[in-house]
C-alpha cells in the first residue's frame, strides 16, 4: 500500500486534493522524495499516466498592493514582473 502525503503547505494541500478529486487520483504522488535518507523532495505532485508525466512545483509568493503603480512595470524584490 502506498501512503500519500496532504501536502506540506497550504497550496501544496489544495494541489493534492485536487488530484485525489479528479482522475488523477490513481497516477498522482503529492510530495515524493529522491532520499529517504536526506528528505529532499523531489517535487510538489507527480502525476505518471502511461508514459507521460507530469511534475508540478507550487511556488507560494506574495503580490504587494500597488495600486498606485503601473502595473506594467511592477518590481518585486529587484525583479521586474
Amino acid at each position: 500500500m502506498i501512503t500519500k502525503s496532504s501536502g506540506v503547505t497550504e497550496t501544496e494541500r489544495m494541489l493534492a486534493e485536487f488530484c485525489e478529486r479528479s482522475f488523477l487520483k490513481l497516477w498522482s504522488y503529492p510530495n515524493p522524495f529522491k532520499d529517504s535518507k536526506n528528505g529532499h523532495e523531489l517535487c510538489d505532485l507527480l502525476a505518471v499516466f502511461g508514459d507521460y508525466v507530469f511534475i508540478f512545483f507550487d511556488r507560494e509568493n506574495q503580490i504587494p498592493d500597488v495600486s498606485d503603480k503601473d502595473p506594467q512595470n511592477l518590481e518585486i524584490d529587484g525583479r521586474k514582473m
